[in-house]
């Protein structure tokens, strides 16, 4: 499975219900699945009393995993590498069934009978990406790297969090390895470096970085929406690009219609009004969204004082995990 492919609109757990282009602006790390990483069981034959275990977490039967991985991990019967094994799957188990706290206990349970098991490094730091913890996160995905440090994954997800938490130029570092690594990250890095490099003030390199994923998804509204404003803080005129890729489609569904007000073809007002609509679970996100969008084109139109007031409020609305809110901080700090 192709990350590119996987995480065209991620939250910060696989399955997260969003689909479409809107979630590309949420974080995007930790949308990689067990799979891609190679973190099954593999050929390894499980002990017995693992494999009902395994069985059920394989089957995303989570009540049972939690059960019967309980049962494997405490029977005392169990090698500290087996029991620490037993613990992973009882935290991922946790995991899926968003009891973060008790997954990351399981976790800890793990590291202590194994201090060298990298996996659950990996997936402790996934559960605390899911609680916005996203310093600790770090952390755990640096012992992974420490363990496995051809790990192109974890380099990816903590470049991630490093682009979240104002660590910009160690996020750069964290994607160039993670495309060294494994190609399939060479897109998806492309387009976390330029915000990181836009982050930065670093216009024309982010330019560049973001057209270089919109080569392969030259239709991603969002890519399109952050290379007008790349473009037009390295002084550019951003108008006739993103009329000449969007000009001429249907820009109904959010973000299309901040999509047709960089265009010119639409109002604030429309762009306000069309942030209410759709499904419920999403309109403060899209609220969020329409005040960083709005307020970064309202500043590069001249009228400051309505632009810093738009970003205010992405600044302090949008969640953690939004590139939107960063970027608000950014210029409103600048």
């Amino acid at each position: 499975m192709a990350p590119a492919e996987s995480l065209d609109y991620a939250g910060v757990t696989t399955g997260s219900g969003i689909s479409g282009d809107f979630v590309h602006s949420r974080f995007v790390a930790a949308a990689l699945s067990a799979a891609l990483l190679g973190l099954g069981h593999g050929a390894e034959a499980a002990p017995r009393e693992l494999q009902a275990c395994y069985d059920a977490n394989d089957a995303q039967d989570w009540d049972q995993a939690i059960t019967l991985c309980g049962r494997a991990a405490q029977s005392g019967q169990l090698s500290d590498v087996d029991a620490a094994r037993a613990y992973n799957d009882l935290g991922m188990a946790y995991n899926a069934k968003e009891n973060y706290d008790q997954a990351i206990k399981s976790f800890d349970q793990a590291i202590k009978l194994r201090p060298d098991y990298s996996e659950a490094f990996y997936d402790r730091a996934l559960t605390l990406d899911s609680k916005e913890a996203f310093a600790q996160a770090i952390a755990d995905y640096s012992k992974a790297i420490a363990l496995h440090p051809d790990d192109a994954t974890a380099h990816y997800n903590r470049g991630s969090d490093r682009l979240l938490t104002g660590q910009y130029t160690e996020a750069i570092y964290d994607f160039e390895q993670a495309a060294q690594l494994n190609a399939d990250y060479t897109e998806l890095s492309s387009w976390n470096t330029g915000i990181a490099q836009y982050y930065l003030g670093r216009y024309p390199e982010a330019v560049t970085s973001i057209k270089r994923y919109l080569a392969v998804k030259p239709r991603f509204t969002y890519g399109g929406l952050w290379l007008y404003l790349a473009e037009s803080a390295a002084g550019r005129d951003a108008k006739p690009n993103i009329i000449a890729r969007f000009g001429g489609e249907d820009l109904g569904e959010w973000p299309g219609p901040i999509v047709s007000l960089y265009m010119g073809t639409a109002t604030v007002d429309a762009v306000r009004a069309a942030a209410k609509q759709g499904d419920p679970d999403y309109l403060s996100d899209q609220a969020c969204q329409a005040s960083f969008y709005i307020g970064a084109w309202t500043l590069i139109s001249g009228d400051k004082a309505g632009g810093l007031r738009d970003l205010n409020e992405a600044a302090t609305t949008c969640p953690k995990s939004f590139f939107e809110r960063g970027a608000a901080q950014v210029l409103l700090d600048r």
